[in-house]
């Protein structure tokens, strides 16, 4: 068993003794693609800033209001009156969806039987 100082140099020595190899053709190919690219993500960034803005503004807005009992009884209406609108919506996509998803689970379950 050799010392931990040991081991420690010779990974060091067999680390630096490596030899060195050039990016290849996939390297190049992709900062070719981020340089074709960024200017696209520049831009979705400028257009998404002022929708994170105003979002944060409504924000610290509705967290002031709250300090007031009677917005927190509006703000508790206004959450009922949203639950109740959105339910039938909810159920209808999971009417649709989770038969699918079930038919899906079934033909994958299916076939990797199959592939045994």
């Amino acid at each position: 068993e050799k010392a931990p100082h040991e081991r420690i140099e010779r990974a060091a020595t067999e680390e630096a003794a490596a030899p060195v190899t050039a990016p290849g053709v996939g390297a190049a190919i992709k900062n070719v693609a981020l340089f074709f690219a960024a200017p696209f993500i520049g831009l979705a960034y400028l257009i998404t800033f002022p929708l994170v803005a105003f979002g944060m503004l409504v924000w610290m807005g509705a967290k002031a209001l709250m300090k007031y009992e009677s917005a927190r009884k509006l703000a508790r209406g206004a959450k009922t009156v949203g639950m109740f609108v959105a339910a039938p919506f909810i159920g209808l996509a999971y009417v649709v969806v989770v038969p699918v998803a079930a038919l899906a689970v079934l033909a994958w379950m299916g076939g990797k039987a199959l592939l045994k």
